[in-house]
């Protein structure tokens, strides 16, 4: 019976010193570091978007023009963007986009061309907007300003993510003639 006793008493003890009184003073990030757990739990990644998306738009104008835009998500590029909140790493990747663009005038084929970010580095002058860290938004057709000016409009938006008020909108005209002419409508300044 006493060592019965002295079995019960040694287990009690054991399990009344197990009750984390070390850990007291420690902040989570600590007993993370101790467990070798703190790298799975310090950072969040996210890709926006998270699967492959598509948008697929035809447009006929009646001054002659057939547009067929086909935007779609690069999966294989992206640009990173990185903050730290609470002590948690966050990284969001959003994926670039790049656009297909067919034009016909009159059953003409006048452009057949990916608008990405190789077309922006192209035609924009390196020294007054760097593209590094925008992500380009779908193209749109602007059906009022092709009306009026008997060539192709589309509207384009570049952006850095997470600061809406650092978007820069362009015009790229496209003529009869597939000749192409990109106007910065405003410069937000990066």
């Amino acid at each position: 019976m006493k060592k019965l006793s002295f079995i019960i008493f040694v287990f009690t003890m054991t399990f009344f010193n197990c009750d984390g009184r070390d850990r007291k003073h420690k902040t989570n990030a600590e007993i993370l570091k101790e467990n070798k757990l703190f790298d799975s739990f310090s950072e969040k990644v996210k890709y926006l978007p998270e699967a492959y998306s598509e948008i697929s738009t035809d447009t006929i104008l009646s001054n002659g023009y057939k547009i067929k835009i086909r935007t779609f998500s690069n999966m294989s590029q992206s640009i990173l963007d990185e903050f730290v909140i609470e002590n948690i790493t966050h990284k969001l990747y959003f994926r670039k986009l790049r656009s297909e663009v067919y034009i016909e005038k009159n059953s003409r084929l006048v452009f057949n061309k990916v608008i990405d970010h190789a077309f922006f580095e192209s035609n924009l002058d390196h020294n007054t907007f760097k593209l590094d860290d925008h992500v380009l938004n779908p193209i749109e057709v602007d059906q009022q300003k092709s009306m009026e000016t008997n060539k192709v409009v589309l509207t384009a938006a570049l952006n850095i993510p997470r600061k809406p008020d650092n978007t820069s909108l362009f015009n790229i005209l496209i003529d009869d003639l597939g000749n192409v002419e990109l106007k910065n409508i405003n410069y937000a300044g990066t």
